[in-house]
């Protein structure tokens, strides 16, 4: 695991394969990566082991649901889709599953019909919409 969400950072500690961590949060993007196509490819999680925490690179570690929600996740998908909804009602409805992660679409109800408005990794939280 990185001292920070980036792979140019230093190792801060070397998680034995096979162990289980606890994630306690998601960075959509690694701070040594700025601008990035597709940058739910470079996201992170932030974990602790053993007391230490540190960022592992997104793909790096197996999950009981791909689709549970990272904690802070839910929240800044929530917001996002307040933003865009316009007061309308908004949902979360699983969508796909993308290597280890499960992405949510973000969809609003308008006139009686559900449209898409992004799509969430539940993990990183990247958001594409």
């Amino acid at each position: 695991m990185y001292v920070k969400a980036g792979t140019s950072y230093k190792v801060a500690y070397t998680v034995p394969k096979g162990k289980a961590v606890k994630v306690i949060g998601g960075v959509d993007v690694g701070s040594d990566q700025y601008y990035w196509p597709i940058a739910d490819q470079f996201g992170f999680y932030k974990i602790t082991y053993k007391n230490k925490k540190g960022y592992v690179a997104q793909g790096n570690l197996n999950f009981t649901s791909a689709y549970s929600w990272v904690p802070g996740v839910k929240a800044k998908a929530k917001k996002y889709a307040k933003s865009y909804a316009d007061n309308d009602p908004y949902r979360f409805v699983k969508s796909k599953k993308y290597g280890k992660d499960g992405y949510y679409s973000i969809q609003h109800k308008w006139n009686g019909t559900w449209y898409t408005i992004g799509r969430v990794n539940c993990k990183t939280g990247a958001i594409h919409g």
